[in-house]
């Protein structure tokens, strides 16, 4: 099956392309929904823009600019990851959580319970 090829001229209905597992995919920069390849039609692509964002159909490109900027900023990378401290930051607070739950005290006990 042949790849589609993202096309800058996408930006115009609301869609940048990310890389993912080597394959190249359309991100809407609206609802940060990606798409599949085969989805890499202009058809498609305005289909989604009517249908689940039909306010914003009629705005030029430049807002949509704006939008990718603000979404590019956020991502570290092109493949679309976000920073993965975050999660291992989330798994420890998870532990921590899952520590005083099993010490059956209040939740001020998380000093004395992690230092030792």
């Amino acid at each position: 099956m042949s790849k589609r090829k993202y096309n800058p001229e996408y930006l115009k209905y609301g869609f940048i392309s990310i890389e993912h597992r080597e394959e190249v995919l359309p991100q809407c920069v609206v609802c940060m929904k990606t798409l599949s390849n085969a989805s890499m039609k202009p058809s498609l692509l305005q289909r989604h823009l009517g249908t689940n964002h039909a306010d914003k159909k009629n705005k030029d490109q430049s807002y949509f600019q704006r939008l990718a900027e603000n979404v590019k900023r956020q991502r570290l990378d092109k493949t679309g990851l976000f920073h993965q401290k975050g999660a291992e930051i989330v798994k420890a607070s998870y532990e921590v959580a899952l520590l005083v739950a099993k010490s059956m005290k209040a939740h001020t006990i998380a000093e004395s319970l992690i230092m030792p």
